[in-house]
């Protein structure tokens, strides 16, 4: 979870006890995805704490970690499989690197069914993280409006998408998971994805500040940013580089095709998988502190 302050600052938080403040049992649905802490080991597996108000528990079984080493304590990422309302606990997979999961949408008429009954809270069902299965109701200049859940309309911009937006077409179904929700402005963006569908980790051996010759402009982004296309390497093959608008040259404009001289990686999205790289010589100049040089350090 993060809050934007007045000064700019982001500030994360995996504590259970604040992410999951406004979640109750009811709340909670098959293939939600909650963090908890890992609290006690038991004759069949893990006892798993929501830190909600109502005291929901987890029980994650032996089975679905065999192999794998876990630390009491700690929070993890679970996937709710089952709701056991005389208990109040739910039956839990972890979400975890060296783990395969099944990744199954939210019920949409189930959902419609608790919603119209009051049971549910439709800012959890919305939150960023959750897998859904939507109808493509438009496709826009930039992306696709989709609905899903017969409550929720989301839209997924063309960067998001796995083929070129002008294959989809009306009423056709796909599965996204949700990445961002702003409920002040009413606006949910999802990711169609692989990486972001099936939560997996990017990880590149290209040092930053490693420049790249001869590169090829293999598309033009709604709003005048860039993919570019490296030259194919016996190695690494052909690379995918993402150029911002901010980052290209004083008054240059490129077209598919346009070969650019020189750029250099300047950072890593790590959330979208790919180098992002830049043609200022100043912005090397002024980078301090890389991202692949932060190393993770348990207190």
């Amino acid at each position: 979870m993060a809050l934007a302050s007045t000064d700019k600052k982001v500030q994360l938080s995996l504590k259970p006890s604040f992410i999951n403040k406004n979640i109750g049992f009811h709340d909670i649905q098959v293939n939600q995805i909650l963090v908890g802490y890992l609290k006690e080991k038991e004759d069949y597996g893990y006892m798993i704490d929501f830190c909600t108000e109502d005291n929901v528990t987890g029980f994650l079984y032996f089975p679905e970690v065999e192999g794998t080493k876990f630390y009491m304590g700690r929070p993890y990422m679970f996937k709710v499989t089952k709701k056991n309302e005389a208990t109040n606990m739910v039956d839990c997979q972890i979400i975890h690197p060296s783990l395969m999961f099944d990744n199954e949408p939210l019920n949409g008429k189930e959902i419609k069914k608790q919603q119209e009954s009051g049971e549910i809270n439709l800012e959890t069902l919305a939150a960023a993280g959750n897998l859904i299965n939507g109808t493509v109701k438009k496709v826009l200049e930039n992306g696709l409006l989709v609905s899903f859940l017969q409550v929720f309309y989301g839209f997924i911009f063309q960067d998001h998408l796995p083929k070129p937006l002008s294959e989809y077409k009306n009423g056709e179904k796909i599965i996204a998971r949700i990445i961002a929700t702003d409920w002040e402005s009413k606006a949910i963006h999802l990711s169609a994805l692989d990486h972001h569908i099936n939560l997996s980790l990017y990880s590149s051996d290209i040092a930053l500040g490693t420049g790249f010759k001869n590169v090829t402009v293999s598309e033009v982004l709604y709003g005048g940013s860039y993919w570019l296309k490296t030259q194919e390497d016996d190695e690494i093959g052909s690379l995918k580089l993402f150029l911002h608008k901010t980052h290209v040259g004083s008054n240059q404009k490129f077209e598919v095709g346009n070969t650019i001289e020189t750029v250099f990686v300047k950072d890593h999205n790590y959330f979208e998988h790919f180098p992002v790289v830049t043609m200022r010589d100043d912005v090397l100049a002024t980078l301090k502190v890389f991202w692949s040089n932060l190393q993770v350090i348990l207190m």
